[in-house]
């Protein structure tokens, strides 16, 4: 062992002729011990710190092959470290399964992590781009893609069903597509398309408005509330008409007739409180009535009103039958109270 500290410090020791060979030799010992402390000490407190900067630009030029390193403990998890010009790769393994890795790129940076029971997640990222997978083991991803003008999703599983959602700036889509068929949506600026494949249903008020606000539709349940409805064929159906106690409310089943972008009534039935004109006109009544329909050369059409059977017709009245009119005509046999008057 050395007998002192701090001799290596200044150079090789001396020695005189007076000396043994046994103390010239136990003094070279104590050199060499000094010195090879004094070497493991520097090794293991040198950093960057010790260098300037051409001497540490000298040594990095020398480090132009990959690099590489692997830990592991007892366990079984790996640690496993690869560093090259072009890139870094890492990847840690767990005594689980579980596996997780990193490629890092100047141009792309991507992790992926594989779970026990198979699942994958995928993570890529671009300068423009950015998307991510997420894989399991019965089969079931979802994925998502970024760019700085779009995003879209999709999720699909085994048995083929998949919905997707996409988004640019010119509109949202939106679809959901299975064995029993497909529903979609889309979202523009100059309108709305839906479309299905089975049935579409509306639940609370739907309310349709059109865009000079002169008017709506609203659609609540059974009960539809709206103004003109132009170019249909209703069948099986009942068409209710209110009178209010004092006539303030009443619907009414209107005939028009077109005239060039006009259109005139030429009758119509409802009920209304506006009879009574003559002894014999009740004041409430179920009205039927036709018009005369003035041209725009002046002209007029007198709308007429018939009443057609291929069997019988009946009138009954419970109080009395009112008929006026300046020509009466009957065609066929009369028969009043079983008795015939005209043959």
């Amino acid at each position: 062992m050395p007998t002192q500290l701090f001799g290596a410090d200044i150079s090789f020791p001396s020695f005189s002729r007076e000396q043994s060979t046994d103390e010239k030799l136990d003094a070279t010992l104590d050199y060499l011990y000094l010195l090879l402390e004094k070497l493991r000490y520097s090794m293991s407190n040198i950093g960057v710190e010790n260098f300037n900067e051409s001497a540490l630009s000298g040594i990095a030029k020398t480090i132009s092959d990959p690099l590489s390193a692997k830990i592991s403990d007892t366990e079984a998890n790996v640690l496993s470290l690869s560093l090259r010009a072009d890139g870094l790769f890492s990847q840690i393994e767990s005594i689980g399964g579980n596996v997780s890795s990193l490629m890092q790129t100047a141009d792309s940076l991507s992790s992926r992590i594989t779970g026990l029971d198979g699942d994958v997640s995928t993570l890529m990222q671009t300068a423009n781009s950015l998307s991510s997978r997420i894989t399991s083991l019965d089969g079931n991803v979802s994925s998502l893609m970024q760019s700085s003008s779009s995003l879209s999703s999709r999720i699909s599983n085994a048995e083929g069903s998949i919905s997707r959602l996409s988004q640019t700036i010119n509109g949202i889509s939106l679809s959901v597509q299975t064995s029993n068929g497909i529903s979609s949506i889309k979202l523009m600026s100059n309108g709305v398309q839906i479309g299905s494949s089975g049935t579409i249903n509306l639940s609370g008020l739907v309310k349709f408005s059109d865009l000079s606000n002169s008017g709506s539709t609203s659609i609540n349940g059974s009960n539809i509330t709206s103004g003109t409805i132009s170019g249909i064929a209703i069948s099986g159906s009942i068409f209710s008409t209110i009178l209010s106690r004092f006539g303030a409310m009443s619907g009414e089943i209107r005939g028009y007739y077109a005239i060039a972008d006009d259109d005139h009534i030429a009758g119509g039935i409802k009920l209304d409180n506006q009879g009574g004109g003559t002894s014999q006109e009740s004041a409430h009544r179920m009205f039927i009535y036709t018009r005369k329909v003035t041209m725009q050369n002046g002209s007029v059409i007198p709308f007429a009103l018939k009443i057609e059977s291929e069997s019988g017709v009946s009138i009954t009245g419970g109080d009395l039958i009112y008929i006026k009119s300046p020509q009466i005509y009957l065609d066929g046999t009369v028969y009043l109270n079983g008795t015939r008057l005209v043959p």
